[in-house]
């Protein structure tokens, strides 16, 4: 399952627990291209609970979300599978103009209070 919430002013919160589908992909994806323009898409917490085993078809449907990252500014990924924060914090320090930042399950409140600080500039 994916979640796209967009109701916080400051941030969108995308939560993602496995399994979950292409149709789930896809959604996430419409709901996030309609927060595209708005300034709380340029602050994104992320809550990866699981990822499971995904499908080539779900991956193929993950790629084409790429564009969106250029709406994003600051993500805090709050997880505790180690491979996936790593390779988080990668994309952040290889994309220009974005920064992403791993925090434990435990440091969630942590993570959106880093979101809450980061300036629209």
């Amino acid at each position: 399952m994916i979640t796209v919430d967009g109701s916080a002013a400051d941030h969108v919160e995308i939560s993602v627990a496995a399994p979950f589908t292409v149709e789930d992909i896809s959604e996430a994806g419409a709901a996030l291209r309609l927060l595209a323009e708005t300034p709380a898409l340029r602050r994104v917490l992320v809550v990866v609970e699981s990822i499971g085993m995904p499908k080539p078809k779900a991956m193929w449907e993950d790629l084409k979300l790429t564009p969106l990252i250029t709406h994003f500014r600051w993500v805090a990924v709050v997880t505790d599978i180690e491979w996936y924060a790593h390779l988080s914090e990668l994309t952040g320090a290889v994309w220009p103009g974005l920064t992403i930042k791993h925090f434990e399950p435990s440091d969630a409140d942590a993570a959106l209070a880093w979101l809450q600080t980061r300036s629209d500039t």
